[in-house]
């Protein structure tokens, strides 16, 4: 017996010629819905495999040829690191010219000092050593203050070569270069 096959009742009448046909048209009608509905899961079966081999395939080729989507994020956030890595340590690297440039305008400034006091002294000392021998004081006398103005001079000219030096470093720093050349004094 078919599985979906309506039960027939038993009628103590005798069915019609129409009714026969009326009944087999129906039975035909359902066979063909049935037909229709195994057709269309067939279909959606069929589209549903050809879709996951598919998608299947295109991973399969991209992984092969070694276009892997994970490595690359990886790599995009390994990059986006670098670049920050590179951006903190420029960053510290501008800080720390910057405090060197401030150092090297702080040692300028404590130099220009010590000079203008060094040729205060000078001027101080040539005007002493100028009432000494306009008053016609001894001669040891004259020859110390000599010897002091000149040693009160050499270390003016020394102070004024370094306060170059440090000018020219402060100007190379400023305009962009991060590397200090190093100051050099010569003491007398």
């Amino acid at each position: 017996m078919e599985p979906h096959a309506t039960p027939t009742r038993r009628d103590p009448r005798p069915l019609s010629a129409q009714q026969l046909q009326a009944r087999a048209h129906a039975r035909r009608r359902l066979a063909a819905m049935r037909a229709r509905a195994k057709r269309i899961r067939r279909a959606v079966a069929a589209l549903t495999a050809a879709l996951l081999c598919s998608v299947f395939l295109f991973l399969y080729v991209q992984l092969a040829s070694g276009h892997d989507p994970a490595l690359s994020a990886k790599a995009k956030r390994s990059a986006t690191s670098k670049s920050l890595t590179a951006n903190t340590s420029t960053a510290r690297a501008r800080a720390k010219a910057a405090a060197q440039r401030a150092k090297a305008r702080e040692a300028a400034a404590r130099r220009a000092a010590a000079q203008r006091e060094a040729s205060e002294a000078q001027t101080a000392a040539s005007a002493s050593s100028g009432e000494g021998s306009t008053s016609g004081g001894s001669s040891s006398g004259g020859s110390s203050s000599r010897a002091a103005g000149s040693a009160a001079s050499e270390e003016s000219s020394s102070q004024r070569a370094s306060s170059s030096e440090s000018r020219a470093t402060s100007e190379g720093s400023s305009s962009g270069e991060s590397s200090v050349s190093p100051v050099t004094t010569s003491q007398s």
